[in-house]
């Protein structure tokens, strides 16, 4: 996915001690944050 692409755009930041997603025991992520941006580009 491409920053420069306008849209929303999610970006997911783990923050726990394992330093790593796994998607199939979320247990370990209880401090993780997901952070929704809109990416605005003006067209001129």
């Amino acid at each position: 996915m491409d920053a420069d692409t306008p849209g929303v755009h999610t970006y997911r930041v783990e923050l726990d001690s394992d330093d790593h997603f796994d998607e199939d025991d979320e247990s370990n992520n209880e401090a993780s944050i997901t952070v929704t941006v809109a990416l605005i580009v003006d067209p001129g």
